[in-house]
């Protein structure tokens, strides 16, 4: 449960943000209140020290940009190390995963080992955009901790084993038999409880994501700030 003095800020923060159109299919494009809320997004990163470059307009992606260094302590790693190419996404998504960090860092995760961020393309078995089509979803295989432990998803998430549904630490971690299994439950249930994402989909959810956690930004604070005081359940919609 959100505390007023959390819900007052959120709405603040909210008012602080121009306007920003609908996401249906695509996004509105990125001028009037749009661009002031991708460039408010920019220079939040530059204010952090991110190190990114402002990417050419990309079909989808309200805000494009590359990513170029870490989100303060945590890195981005592509699972596949012959791509040599820097994440490209949504400003939203690197301020998403700058502003979780330190929940990263508590447990030691220095690394998010990742296999795709944008990629056009539709929802399975709908005809509707994924968010990854807008460069606002990261799928991570893997988190390597700052001692060089790898936790692997596939081999070391246990499903089933807590309450999903639920926010309170305790009950969604559940009772995980490993270590691994332990870390990857708190930290799921860390980022399913936050604000900060709109969307945390795992083998919980569904077979598909057995070997990744689908992690997803909201695409503006505004949206951000609404969702929190509606108080929706996420949708599963990847």
């Amino acid at each position: 449960m959100r505390g007023p003095l959390f819900i007052g800020i959120c709405f603040a923060l909210a008012l602080l943000v121009p306007g920003t159109a609908s996401r249906g299919g695509e996004p509105g494009p990125v001028d009037g209140d749009a661009g002031a809320a991708g460039r408010g997004c920019l220079e939040y990163l530059r204010g952090k020290k991110v190190a990114f470059a402002e990417a050419p307009p990309t079909r989808g992606i309200r805000t494009p940009m590359r990513l170029l260094g870490p989100l303060g302590p945590v890195r981005l790693v592509n699972r596949d190390r012959r791509d040599s190419s820097t994440p490209l996404m949504d400003c939203e998504l690197g301020r998403a995963l700058l502003d979780m960090a330190p929940a990263f860092a508590s447990l030691g995760i220095r690394e998010l080992i990742y296999s795709g961020t944008y990629q056009y393309r539709m929802r399975r078995g709908s005809n509707k955009l994924s968010e990854h089509a807008h460069g606002l979803a990261i799928d991570v295989h893997a988190f390597v901790t700052s001692d060089g432990t790898v936790y692997l998803v596939q081999r070391d998430f246990e499903s089933g084993v807590g309450t999903w549904a639920v926010t309170e630490a305790s009950e969604c971690v559940g009772a995980p038999i490993s270590e691994a299994g332990r870390l990857l439950r708190r930290l799921a249930c860390a980022l399913r409880a936050s604000s900060v994402f709109r969307e945390i989909i795992t083998a919980d959810d569904n077979s598909d994501h057995d070997d990744h956690f689908h992690i997803e930004a909201y695409p503006d604070a505004l949206t951000r700030a609404k969702a929190v005081l509606g108080h929706g359940p996420p949708s599963i919609d990847d």
